[in-house]
């Protein structure tokens, strides 16, 4: 099974997972203990990795810029978008439906 999305025609899944590494080597340079999610927490806990430091502990959900529009040729860094809802019916999104650390 592979883990391209139907919808991802160019290189999503790649800068996506260039980010979640990108995060992983600085925060693991800051001192941070870092350990990713398992497949069940990251799909439907929506968090990549949970982080540790001098008793601080956070779960993290990295995300990568994003295209406007998916025939843009590049990522943009000018606007946010928040899932509101996950690709499942039962599936809230990571930000109602997550289990973010606060």
């Amino acid at each position: 099974m592979s883990r391209r999305n139907k919808y991802d025609r160019k290189d999503s899944l790649e800068i996506g997972e260039s980010a979640q590494f990108k995060f992983k080597e600085l925060a693991e340079a800051k001192g941070w203990k870092v350990t990713p999610a398992n497949k069940q927490q990251d799909i439907h806990e929506h968090w990549d990795f949970f982080i540790e430091k001098d008793g601080e502990q956070s779960r993290v959900d990295v995300k990568a810029m994003k295209r406007i529009r998916r025939s843009d040729p590049y990522p943009q860094d000018k606007l946010v978008w928040i899932e509101l809802h996950g690709v499942r019916d039962y599936d809230e999104g990571w930000l109602y439906g997550g289990e973010p650390t606060i």
